[in-house]
């Protein structure tokens, strides 16, 4: 009796999940190898990340290069397998292959605004009045778009050692010492160093723009904004929402009467500069 079991040649296939998998992995070395993984995850992190990546890129690799030989008697697959095979390799590709090719932008500056609004309504929640408690000193004005700004001197100098330690501290650093409800006479004075890009005050954006920074805890999905408000009538004229900036200047009762900050740093000097390479701070 005639033997009517099908054979087949060698034959390896690329599913979905290899194509997943090789795309995935090829876009995480990518991205390690143009030094822009830290705009998706924490620092402490590269290390593991990149080894997966490696571990994955060279077993699927082994994978698609070994071959599946069909045994004596073992159906090949049909010809639709095959099709739906492809496709599904076609369609992982189509969707992480931008991941490898586009380049990676930080977070919006509207996700920043709408989240900075809350930590000013914690600021004013965790102690002091939201009413003026007296002029800080004028505002510094005038300055050509997008360049340097020299304006109001600090009344109340600061020693050199407070100095120092101040300019240790980063917008989130700041950022959380204002949330946490002291007092702005306590604050009077100190003198931050902000770098971080701009956005406006859901409160009084015509007198308050905010340096705001993007802290990362794990990955970019737990990325969280931090603002720190700077008070500059009429600010839009001459900066623009999203560019970033380095701030100095010194802390004073918020003027506002819209605004729920209870300090604002009054600007002394505000300085285009280029988006760093991280525009993320990580915390633990």
């Amino acid at each position: 009796m005639p033997n009517t079991s099908k054979t087949s040649e060698p034959r390896s296939g690329l599913s979905f999940g290899s194509a997943l998998a090789l795309v995935a992995a090829t876009a995480t070395l990518c991205l390690a190898a143009t030094g822009k993984l830290g705009l998706y995850i924490h620092p402490r992190y590269f290390v593991f990340t990149v080894a997966m990546a490696v571990v994955c890129l060279t077993l699927t690799l082994l994978a698609l290069l070994r071959p599946r030989a069909a045994s004596h008697g073992e159906l090949v697959d049909p010809p639709s397998s095959t099709v739906w095979a492809k496709l599904g390799a076609v369609f992982a590709a189509v969707l992480l292959l931008p991941l490898a090719v586009l380049p990676p932008v930080s977070l919006s500056t509207e996700r920043a605004s709408s989240a900075a609004t809350s930590a000013a309504a914690a600021s004013s929640a965790g102690g002091g009045s939201g009413a003026p408690g007296g002029t800080p000193g004028s505002a510094p004005g005038g300055g050509a778009s997008g360049g340097a700004l020299t304006g109001a001197a600090n009344p109340a100098a600061e020693s050199p050692a407070s100095a120092e330690a101040d300019a240790k501290m980063t917008v989130p650093d700041w950022s959380a010492l204002l949330q946490s409800g002291i007092d702005p006479v306590e604050l009077s004075g100190r003198t931050p160093q902000l770098s971080g890009f701009i956005t406006a005050d859901a409160n009084d954006p015509e007198n308050i723009m905010q340096v705001t920074r993007y802290t990362v805890t794990c990955c970019v999905v737990d990325a969280a904004p931090r603002a720190v408000p700077v008070y500059l009538p009429g600010w839009q004229s001459q900066y623009k929402q999203g560019k970033w900036y380095s701030v100095t200047g010194y802390f004073s009762q918020n003027p506002s009467a819209l605004s729920t900050w209870e300090a604002v740093v009054i600007p002394g000097e505000i300085t285009a500069i280029p988006e760093p390479k991280d525009p993320y701070v990580p915390v633990d």
